[in-house]
């Protein structure tokens, strides 16, 4: 299959700490990528990488066969859509999706109809002309990523763009999000941290630890042939023994801790690791069955019935019918489904049957420094009010090489669109503008780690955003209000 976009040998590390370490991946070509894995394993470092808004340490980005890695991210022809959509809220929903459109100079007109087009994409246009903070959850999300997709990207990336939804609307969602993408065909990276939502929207899932990606493939393949004791313990529920492969009379058997039944096609002899998923147990009558096993407890699942049953000293779950009648304590007996036994090595699987962590795997988003500019790192690590300038600036960089303006409260002017400022050059009329209070300049992203420089606050917009400050922080104000330096409060 063809390979629109690559990544060869990705490597990004913070000081001693090591975020994404060498990932080579090649994403197909109009099919949907879904990268999963726990929290701090680099996925988000990964896809700021080939967005552009993160500096790799070493290896390459190539689309299209042509290394796009010193390309500006606005140049990339990459669209992304971020956890939390950043939005800009002093624009409606059409403007918000004009915005890119906007910064490539397209004409009015044709600003317009494509607006309208990716709004009726995404069943969004009856609301164009209403504000972002009139939107529920589930409509921000469409206008983020009708925004992405205006400008008609190559590569789309989002970045866990339903976790921040209820359950319920998560799940209609993900189906329509999926119908979307298909019917676009755009070549898609989606990062997740929801197993079930990364198996069911990609054409390809590949899952991460510790800045690596563990294993690759088709949603069903992996979870049912997992490579390793993580991707195993990671995708779903399963249950993991110590095991040990035998010929006994002629034939290989497998012993388990409470069975010994025979070995699935291709075991080796020896010590190994071996995995049944609980779906692949069922109760049957103690003729059929491989092993019993007394009830501990029934989770009721709705449609199913979870058991979690003992056998001999061994924790086994089982996925059951949710009408099955069940008693604390009675003996059940459970066969094994033919091949759906998963056997690896025991010397190569890790001395744990849990094999979530591995020698050299760096430390979780909560270890990271502050201010080191991990992107995996939960944004409390930051002041609120940063959080919401550094997703504003990342959405400006990811679309142009202009910045956004906005007028100060109280005027008429929704906004516009300054590019003078992007080359870096200024007027003497954009200086009496600052001085009068005319605009709110918000810099583009930085390459590398480095911080968003601090934005320059005209002094009437100023004052709203210290006031409530004034009375306890004085000179700590007054020293801000002379560096012009502030954090912007998440109302603006």
């Amino acid at each position: 299959m063809n390979a629109l976009l690559e990544a060869r040998s990705l490597r990004k590390s913070y000081g001693a700490t090591v975020a994404v370490d060498s990932l080579s991946h090649s994403f197909p070509e109009g099919k949907i990528t879904a990268i999963v894995g726990p929290s701090g394993s680099g996925k988000t470092t990964t896809l700021w990488m080939i967005a552009g808004l993160t500096e790799p340490s070493g290896g390459s980005v190539r689309l299209d066969g042509r290394d796009i890695t010193v390309i500006p991210a606005h140049r990339r022809e990459i669209g992304i859509v971020f956890q939390d959509y950043a939005l800009f809220p002093h624009l409606n929903v059409r403007e918000n999706v004009e915005f890119g459109l906007r910064c490539r100079h397209v004409r009015r007109a044709e600003r317009r109809r494509r607006a309208a087009e990716t709004l009726a994409l995404v069943r969004m246009e009856h609301l164009a002309e209403r504000r972002v903070q009139q939107l529920s959850g589930g409509e921000r999300q469409r206008v983020a990523l009708a925004r992405a997709i205006a400008f008609r990207p190559r590569v789309l990336l989002l970045d866990e763009p339903l976790s921040s939804l209820d359950a319920r609307l998560r799940e209609e969602l993900r189906g329509e999000l999926f119908r979307l993408l298909r019917e676009l065909a755009i070549t898609t990276v989606y990062v997740t941290h929801d197993q079930v939502e990364a198996m069911s929207i990609g054409h390809e899932l590949a899952v991460m630890s510790s800045g690596r990606i563990e294993q690759s493939g088709p949603p069903a393949e992996v979870y049912r042939r997992p490579e390793n004791l993580f991707v195993a313990g990671f995708l779903g529920s399963a249950n993991i023994f110590p095991a040990d492969c035998a010929v006994r009379n002629g034939r290989l058997d497998l012993a388990l801790p409470f069975a010994a039944v025979d070995a699935p096609a291709g075991a080796s002899v020896g010590p190994c690791w071996a995995m049944i998923r609980p779906e692949d147990l069922e109760v049957v009558c103690d003729d059929g069955a491989d092993f019993q096993a007394a009830v501990e407890s029934s989770l009721f699942l709705g449609n199913q019935l979870r058991l979690l049953l003992r056998a001999g000293g061994s924790r086994i779950i089982v996925d059951a019918r949710n009408d099955l009648p069940l008693t604390e304590g009675a003996i059940l007996g459970i066969g094994i489904r033919p091949g759906k036994v998963v056997l690896w090595p025991r010397e190569d699987a890790g001395a744990s049957p849990k094999g979530h962590e591995r020698d050299g795997a760096g430390p979780g988003p909560s270890e990271m420094p502050r201010g080191s500019g991990n992107p995996d790192a939960p944004y409390s690590a930051a002041p609120p009010g940063r959080a919401v300038l550094k997703m504003i600036v990342r959405t400006a960089a990811i679309n142009s090489v202009c910045i956004a303006r906005t007028e100060p409260f109280g005027t008429s002017r929704r906004g516009s669109i300054d590019s003078s400022a992007a080359s870096g050059t200024s007027s003497m009329a954009r200086k009496n503008q600052m001085a009068n209070g005319s605009d709110l300049k918000i810099p583009l992203m930085p390459k590398g780690n480095a911080e968003p420089p601090p934005p320059a606050i005209s002094p009437p917009l100023f004052e709203r955003f210290v006031h409530s400050e004034k009375s306890s922080f004085p000179e700590k104000i007054a020293a801000r209000k002379k560096n012009t330096r502030t954090v912007i409060d998440s109302t603006v």
